[in-house]
């Protein structure tokens, strides 16, 4: 979520500045990165959902008194995919901002 709020603060910041200078046509938002910093917030979301709701499964299962057998689950694959995706996104965005 910090990484969407920051790169929707900083598209906000370089078109004030754009506007202050009098160059809005090289200071303009980006639409690709109003894209990136809703998408990225929106992972956290989902995340920050996803992680409540494993706590409380693991909260009851360690204060219940029988065995518990512990097995991955596809929401644990999904959340691990995601914590490696976003950042590889996040570099291949910049990186193409920076050299594209």
């Amino acid at each position: 979520m910090a990484f969407g709020f920051l790169i929707e603060k900083f598209d906000l910041f370089v078109s004030y500045i754009g506007k202050t200078i009098g160059d809005e046509e090289h200071f303009k938002a980006s639409l690709s990165a109003e894209i990136v910093g809703l998408g990225l917030f929106l992972a956290g979301i989902i995340i920050i959902i996803t992680a409540t709701i494993r706590f409380f499964m693991f909260k009851k299962a360690i204060e219940s008194n029988e065995s518990m057998p512990y097995d991955v689950k596809k929401t644990k694959i999904f959340l691990s995919l995601l914590m490696v995706a976003l950042p590889l996104f996040l570099f291949f965005y910049m990186a193409s901002q920076v050299f594209g």
